[in-house]
């Protein structure tokens, strides 16, 4: 009887190997866990605030399915995307302008109105300017290193 529970105990664990080495097979055998050494966004310091550059790797940029979208001008208005605000725990409200291709910066905005998923903005980035609009709090978590 002992010497058939030796069994099972080896089956159950032959049988539960792939699943735990999976992820690391799926990574082409290397791991992507914190522990990996592959840093997703690095951070630069903006001279004059406390605020920091994203630059995010372009595996980064995949995995959280970044999106943007440009500030657009409605009815004589800035307008962004509901999707693109953040609010500090302050209550500050920004959203992640795109300086270049992977690279973000946190700027203020100053709501006027919200209808529908339209931000109407007193003040914000330039018209044209792409906000990050998915992968918002991806961002806003790189940048205070959560």
């Amino acid at each position: 009887m002992m010497c058939f529970n030796r069994w099972k105990t080896v089956i159950a664990a032959c049988a539960v190997l792939p699943f735990l080495a999976s992820p690391v097979l799926a990574a082409g055998g290397k791991s992507l866990g914190a522990d990996s050494g592959v840093v997703p966004a690095t951070l630069q310091d903006v001279p004059g605030s406390d605020l920091k550059q994203v630059t995010l790797t372009a595996r980064a940029v995949e995995r959280i399915a970044l999106l943007t979208e440009k500030v657009e001008m409605k009815m004589g208005r800035k307008v962004v995307p509901y999707s693109s605000i953040i609010y500090d725990p302050n209550g500050g409200v920004w959203v992640y302008s795109m300086l270049k291709d992977r690279v973000f910066l946190r700027s203020a905005i100053d709501v006027d109105d919200i209808v529908g998923d339209d931000v109407f903005l007193n003040a914000g980035p330039s018209v044209g300017t792409r906000v990050a609009t998915d992968g918002v709090a991806e961002i806003y978590g790189a940048e205070y290193g959560m």
